[in-house]
């Protein structure tokens, strides 16, 4: 048998051997090159990332599933237009979509003024909100028939009210006063978009304020509820900020 120095000795052998025989490895120019470009890639693409997620804002997140379609001239940076022009918040989105309906709103009663004198603008703004509301109440009551029922009654019409607040009126913030099928109380506060707009356009005074009653009345008919609405302009500011209650009463015989 080996003993241990033999053994050691052995062992010191084949290490010098080992050396002796072995050559550093040499790559390929050619491979070296590749590597580097390779390195360089992960570091673009990291980069690439780190963009990627400072564009991927919070509202871009919900809503890029519905720009997914969007192409972009080669001229244009897609990630720096969108981190230019698209909403950074959820709030800031919507706050937008609400400004552009009330430039809507005031420039085409503007426009129809021009057509039919500003007298007359009144009725078409009664009108549209009118339609309006019963076109709202049909779409609230067509969407929630499996899982709610609206009330066919005062209450619906509060319901009702506050699902286009919730969908389309982020301005305005409400408190339910009272609430039975009889007898429903609800104030509003915050901004009137279309009080704000016609301000701005100088014909505020020729409309009725506020000008939801006939939106409301529209959500009434449309339920068939056998209610009166009463509509009540508290206080309001040049800015659009007011203070608006809405009561809605069963008939009486």
């Amino acid at each position: 048998m080996m003993n241990r120095y033999n053994a050691q000795k052995a062992l010191q052998s084949s290490f010098r051997l080992f050396s002796q025989t072995t050559k550093p490895i040499q790559l390929p120019l050619a491979n070296i090159n590749n590597i580097i470009a390779i390195n360089s890639q992960v570091q673009n693409h990291k980069r690439n990332l780190i963009t990627s997620n400072e564009t991927n804002n919070e509202c871009w997140i919900l809503m890029r599933e519905l720009r997914k379609d969007d192409v972009f001239p080669t001229e244009l940076n897609k990630e720096e237009m969108i981190k230019l022009l698209f909403p950074k918040t959820s709030p800031e989105l919507v706050l937008s979509l609400s400004n552009v309906t009330a430039v809507f709103y005031g420039n085409m009663l503007q426009t129809c003024g021009n057509v039919i004198g500003m007298d007359n603008i009144d009725k078409v703004s009664n009108d549209f909100f009118y339609t309006l509301g019963k076109t709202i109440a049909k779409i609230t009551t067509n969407a929630t028939e499996n899982q709610y029922d609206v009330p066919k009654d005062a209450r619906g019409v509060a319901v009702v009210l506050i699902t286009a607040i919730y969908k389309a009126s982020p301005e305005y913030k409400f408190q339910v006063i009272h609430f039975d099928k009889d007898h429903c109380e609800i104030e509003l506060k915050g901004a009137d978009r279309y009080l704000r707009i016609t301000k701005a356009l100088g014909f505020s005074d020729k409309l009725g304020w506020p000008v939801l009653h006939r939106f409301m009345e529209g959500i009434r008919d449309e339920l068939k509820a056998d209610v009166d609405v009463k509509s009540e302009m508290l206080s309001a500011e040049d800015s659009g900020e007011c203070h608006e209650r809405f009561t809605m009463r069963k008939r009486l015989r």
